[in-house]
């Protein structure tokens, strides 16, 4: 996809018909006692590591919008 200047994204795939709920998401969106995000923080290495561009998010939980705004805001 580089190659022809497309972006290339991973998919985070939180999927409410089979189980997930509100609180799951809170759960994704933890930080640590310096403010770190403690698995948000790893999809970034990881998307660095890989080479890819950043993430597609595709949350069905529905609930945790608000909580989610910083994250996905995110640039570096």
């Amino acid at each position: 996809a580089h190659i022809n200047g497309a972006k290339s994204y991973g998919i985070l795939y939180l999927d409410g018909f089979f189980g997930l709920k509100p609180g799951m998401i809170t759960d994704l969106l933890k930080k640590d006692s310096s403010g770190n995000y403690l698995i948000v923080n790893k999809m970034i290495e990881m998307a660095k590591y890989y080479g890819f561009d950043g993430w597609f998010v595709n949350e069905e939980a529905n609930g945790a919008f608000d909580q989610e705004q910083p994250v996905l805001k995110y640039e570096d």
